[in-house]
């Protein structure tokens, strides 16, 4: 029901090698002691989830939600993938997809 965004559509994921330095210089991550049981996937693995075509998988992640967009994992990403921006329109195309299903009475 949702389009993908430029991120998505340019598919900048797919040129992550899991260096993790994106999940390096977070301060997400950085805040936790074992970040990957209250994360679920740090960002490096929802690059490698949506490389792998794992979307599902990276919208189920709580990083999405607790990125505070600082920009600084696509900052320091030596392949210049848009993680940032990848996160932001995954985070909106949950948000529509919730809208459009508690609505699906009224848009048709």
């Amino acid at each position: 029901m949702t389009e993908k965004g430029p991120a998505l559509q340019e598919s900048t994921f797919s040129y992550c090698f899991s260096c993790e330095n994106c999940t390096n210089v977070c301060p997400v991550v950085i805040n936790y002691e074992k970040p990957e049981q209250v994360l679920d996937l740090l960002p490096h693995q929802i690059m490698r989830s949506l490389g792998l075509g794992l979307e599902e998988l990276a919208l189920g992640s709580n990083m999405l939600w607790d990125c505070v967009t600082c920009y600084q994992c696509q900052e320091h990403c030596p392949q210049n993938v848009k993680i940032t921006d990848i996160f932001y329109e995954l985070k909106n195309k949950v948000s529509k997809d919730c809208f459009y299903s508690t609505k699906s009475d009224e848009i048709i």
